[in-house]
């Protein structure tokens, strides 16, 4: 991986996660799911300011939906550990605030928790599978490289 590949995927990340969490705070659900530490650790790594794009996530209304969206975005961080350590090796000289982060477990068994108590309804489910799915397709648009200097 590139050091501009890195910084394109944390500036997607960053994007993806503080619209997220602005959206969970504008609803004042599920608090304490909240995405601030990411987004702290984003902002470091990213080094880009922005102000969060609240049109990403404003489908995402009722609370299993938004509890898609963050079993979707707290599960990034499994895969942080094994991204860290080759991220250490290829571009030891960058930010890895987020990727160092580690999981939570006692977070993450409340997390499904939660979705396993209060989603148990055919409705709930397919909420909060269009959380999910909303999550997956604006973290591919928004970490996608930009090509437009490229065909210039």
């Amino acid at each position: 991986m590139s050091r501009a590949e890195y910084k394109t995927i944390l500036r997607g990340y960053r994007i993806v996660f503080d619209a997220a969490e602005a959206q969970r705070a504008v609803l004042a659900i599920w608090g304490r799911f909240s995405l601030s530490a990411h987004c702290t650790a984003l902002a470091l790594d990213a080094e880009v300011e922005h102000k969060p794009d609240m049109a990403l996530f404003q489908s995402l209304r009722c609370p299993p939906a938004v509890l898609g969206m963050l079993y979707t975005l707290h599960g990034a961080q499994f895969g942080g550990g094994v991204i860290q350590r080759n991220l250490l090796q290829v571009l030891p000289d960058e930010a890895h605030h987020y990727f160092s982060m580690g999981t939570q477990p006692a977070l993450w068994r409340d997390l499904t928790a939660t979705l396993d108590r209060d989603c148990q309804t055919k409705a709930a489910r397919e909420q909060v599978i269009m959380g999910a799915t909303t999550v997956f397709q604006t973290l591919a648009e928004t970490c996608a490289p930009d090509t437009t200097s490229e065909n210039d």
